[in-house]
């Protein structure tokens, strides 16, 4: 598709961002909606419709936080800082490993261990 669309742009000129963004809107819906898929003899948007959309599920409620777990060991009354928290973390006792979840929505989420 990609091919396709420079191949048609190639010889043209553009004096603006919005003039280029508008043919390639242009060859876009040509490409999907008009011209046929040679073995399948379908347009890209009617298989889109047909048997793509029906399967499609909806958004989650909450946006997808990526975060890493990583263990950390401590020894007996040992502090530690996470990345982003405020103040440091004591680990008291028998206490021997911390699993620290980082993210940046969360950066200081601790989940104490005793292992």
């Amino acid at each position: 598709m990609e091919r396709w669309i420079l191949g048609r742009l190639r010889n043209r000129r553009f004096y603006g961002l919005a003039e280029l963004n508008e043919a390639i809107r242009c060859l876009l819906v040509r490409l999907n909606d008009e011209r046929l898929i040679r073995r399948l003899g379908e347009t890209r948007r009617h298989l889109l419709e047909e048997l793509d959309r029906p399967m499609l599920k909806p958004l989650p409620v909450e946006p997808y936080v990526f975060a890493e777990w990583r263990l950390r060991r401590a020894g007996i009354d040992y502090c530690f800082q996470p990345p982003g928290a405020g103040r440091d973390r004591c680990v008291a006792e028998q206490l021997q490993s911390a699993s620290v979840r980082y993210s940046a929505a969360a950066p200081s989420s601790l989940d104490l261990c005793t292992t």
